[in-house]
């Protein structure tokens, strides 16, 4: 089989599992199913991003800005679904009309985000992603391994030098820094996943370390968020002091998480200065073209 044919298989794998996932959020929408629902958002834009030609292809791009908009969609209420179950891990008497409040926002939005995915499963989508595949295809034919192997490998440095950036821009531990440090190591982990039919396992050995660094960013970012939310509805409330030993303990736990991430961030940047692997293209096309005037010379000898 084709490697080419092989990222066809593994975009067929995702879209299914992605409109399997879609449909149940839409009919009974859960922080687990909007979770998967959103890494496999992901995994198919990252696959998308590394198929030769195909992220600047017009008729594809359709496909991709709608998956963004399944991600944009989504994102208030994966922040309100881990902020609803912070605050009742929290066990404070004071909290529980603040996890209403919470509570009463994610059913608004699980309401807004059920009208969205109907237009996942509208003809409209199915007819870009269908276009998608198409072009993926078209692809695969145009392309040898070795040639596909060097436009993966290439376009692959395209998000790694974007975590290289973010890396070197993240200084003190800085709310927007971090985040971005942290979409752009999704963006990388995802694409190495995506990577690897064609370019080897060596593309994800790594992929621990970096869900790892990804967590515990997020972990961090989360307590952020629910830490503003909740002074901000304390405030609103005339709360603020009964919510300070809550927003004490948010802050002390949000402080261990980046002490975390500050040791993480030499073996980031290993991973981020380490060059994908790959099978040496020439080398390749050399051993392919000894075998074939090998193969003249046994049918033809002098």
């Amino acid at each position: 089989m084709r490697q080419g044919g092989q990222l066809v298989r593994v975009f067929d794998k995702l879209l299914k599992q992605f409109s399997a996932t879609a449909h149940k959020v839409r009919r009974n929408p859960t922080g687990k199913g909007v979770h998967h629902l959103r890494v496999t958002t992901r995994r198919l834009i990252a696959l998308l991003d590394l198929v030769p030609n195909l992220a600047e292809s017009r008729k594809a791009k359709g496909a991709r800005r709608r998956l963004k908009k399944v991600l944009k969609w989504t994102s208030p209420l994966r922040d309100l679904h881990v902020q609803g179950q912070k605050s009742l891990r929290m066990h404070q008497a004071d909290l529980q009309k603040f996890h209403h409040t919470l509570q009463r926002k994610e059913k608004q939005e699980f309401r807004s985000v059920g009208k969205h995915l109907k237009r996942v499963e509208s003809g409209g989508f199915r007819k870009k992603m269908e276009i998608a595949r198409e072009e993926m295809e078209i692809v695969q034919k145009r392309f040898n391994r070795p040639a596909l192997t060097r436009e993966v490998a290439r376009l692959l440095d395209i998000p790694k030098s974007s975590f290289e950036r973010s890396l070197k821009r993240i200084g003190a531990a800085r709310e927007d820094r971090l985040h971005q440090m942290r979409i752009a190591l999704k963006k990388l982990r995802y694409a190495a996943e995506a990577a690897e039919p064609l370019l080897g396992n060596s593309v994800v050995e790594h992929v621990t370390a970096m869900k790892s660094a990804q967590q515990l960013i997020g972990d961090a970012r989360d307590a952020a968020i629910l830490a503003a939310e909740l002074e901000h509805w304390a405030a609103k409330e005339g709360r603020q002091h009964s919510v300070s030993h809550a927003l004490a303990h948010l802050r002390t736990e949000r402080e261990a998480q980046l002490r975390k991430v500050r040791h993480l961030l030499p073996n980031l940047r290993a991973i981020a200065e380490q060059a994908p692997h790959t099978e040496p293209p020439i080398v390749i096309e050399k051993t392919v073209a000894i075998r074939r005037k090998a193969g003249a010379v046994a049918k033809h000898p002098v």
